[in-house]
């Protein structure tokens, strides 16, 4: 009797566990159980000046979570709960003014957003040589305490990592995931190799193509030496709010920006608000990279709602070979997108082209030379700022493994039901990536739930 009660003891509290843990995971990604809870609108941006695509316009439900942006050819598709449907979907994009979309059709057809013209400099903070666009700065860092998360806090979000060759699409990694982060007043981060060193990741979903990327003998003696590079931590490690007016010799830094030549552009109406655009440039002859930066300010309350950053060769360095570019133009670029949920400012989206740490930097096709390179997207699907589970170090994903090694199976199911951001139909194809088999079949190869 004493065996039976126990036994049965352990099996119900396994039960009560097995239960809990599914009500956690269906209460943070919305899965359904198969009966249809949410609504899909889908759409094509444009600008109305020359009906030209407008990429990664930011669309979404004000003041929520629930959001997307466009892809290369304008397009995007968003998945709204339908106790949300009856709101108005707001359409954002630096250089057009924001539109608001009543959502009373699943297509809602070719949308045209309006370009606006940047009022030059009319309002002046000071007037000295420091210039207002550096005043400016040291006041949004300022306020990042007011602005930005105080406490630690979790959010979910979807991430996306492009392998790509010149413009052939070789791998693909789709996930789900929760990051546990600390505050934004704290210094989270290691000079050494910019990446959050507090912060956790935890994969929950994930799928991913076959493998088509070109590598060569010593790459793979590096990475055996160094370790693989983490895409999800690389991704992560562009949200810049983070490095602003931290010490360090890091690119977003105080000590760093001094040195720039910095100017206040003027001022533009982005999300209904009006918000300030400074740039910082350093295009010094000495140097071997020259690097240009974006900040946009709320004018109301200082704070920093989008981050643009991109690096070049310096094209006076005869020794720069033109196939080390990426699109024959940058070596890197990133943009980074915040908005204001529940007060308090957070990246909806991260954004960044660059080098691809597990591949070879180029690639010898007979008596062409292409270059490797990797496409990496964040989109915010969710924020906890009170109660959740935290990820334990265990479970939080290596920084020196490459993603693509996880083999956890593919849940057809939770990707039918989840919110993403539409692939690259005109920069990235897939048909090559897609010779032999679909992405779909391709994502089924490893055993599903």
């Amino acid at each position: 009797m004493q065996l039976i009660h126990s036994f049965s003891t352990r099996s119900v509290n396994k039960i009560i566990l097995l239960v809990f843990v599914c009500l956690c995971a269906s209460h943070s990604f919305c899965q359904t159980d198969g009966k249809k809870k949410y609504a899909v609108f889908f759409g094509t941006i444009k600008s109305a000046s020359d009906s030209s695509s407008v990429e990664y316009a930011d669309i979404y439900l004000s003041g929520k979570t629930i959001g997307t942006i466009s892809n290369s050819g304008g397009e995007f598709e968003i998945k709204i709960p339908d106790s949300l449907a009856i709101d108005d979907l707001l359409i954002s994009s630096v250089g057009y003014k924001t539109k608001s979309i009543a959502l009373k059709k699943k297509s809602l057809g070719t949308i045209y957003l309006e370009p606006q013209t940047m009022i030059l400099k009319e309002v002046v903070v000071t007037a000295n040589r420091v210039d207002s666009s550096f005043n400016i700065l040291k006041l949004a860092t300022q306020f990042i305490k007011y602005n930005y998360p105080r406490k630690n806090h979790l959010i979910e979000g979807f991430f996306r990592a492009t392998s790509i060759r010149d413009t052939i699409c070789t791998r693909l990694i789709e996930a789900a995931i929760r990051v546990q982060e600390g505050n934004y007043t704290k210094d989270a981060w290691d000079d050494e190799n910019l990446e959050m060193v507090k912060n956790r990741v935890k994969v929950v979903e994930i799928r991913k193509s076959d493998d088509k990327r070109k590598t060569d003998f010593f790459l793979k003696a590096l990475t055996m030496l160094l370790g693989e590079r983490n895409d999800l931590y690389q991704t992560l490690g562009s949200n810049y709010v983070r490095l602003i007016g931290k010490k360090g010799n890091h690119i977003m830094s105080m000590n760093n920006l001094a040195k720039y030549n910095s100017e206040l552009l003027g001022k533009i109406e982005l999300d209904g608000n009006t918000v300030y655009v400074i740039t910082f440039t350093d295009h010094r002859d000495t140097h071997f990279q020259w690097s240009e930066i974006n900040l946009f300010v709320n004018v109301s309350d200082f704070a920093i709602v989008r981050v643009e950053l991109q690096t070049m060769y310096n094209p006076n360095r005869k020794e720069i070979a033109e196939d080390r570019m990426i699109e024959s133009k940058y070596i890197f670029k990133s943009e980074v997108s915040y908005r204001k949920i529940n007060h308090k400012y957070y990246p909806v989206y991260i954004h960044s082209i660059g080098p691809d740490g597990n591949a070879s930097h180029t690639v010898e096709l007979g008596e062409k030379k292409q270059t490797q390179f990797a496409e990496k997207l964040f989109l915010l699907t969710n924020v906890y700022e009170n109660d959740f589970s935290k990820i334990k170090w265990k479970d939080a994903e290596k920084r020196d493994k490459d993603l693509y090694g996880k083999d956890d199976p593919y849940n057809e199911k939770f990707w039918e039901n989840y919110n993403m951001v539409k692939l690259n139909p005109l920069k990235r194809s897939t048909k090559e990536l897609e010779k032999n088999s679909t992405l779909t079949q391709q994502f089924k190869k490893g055993k599903e739930k």
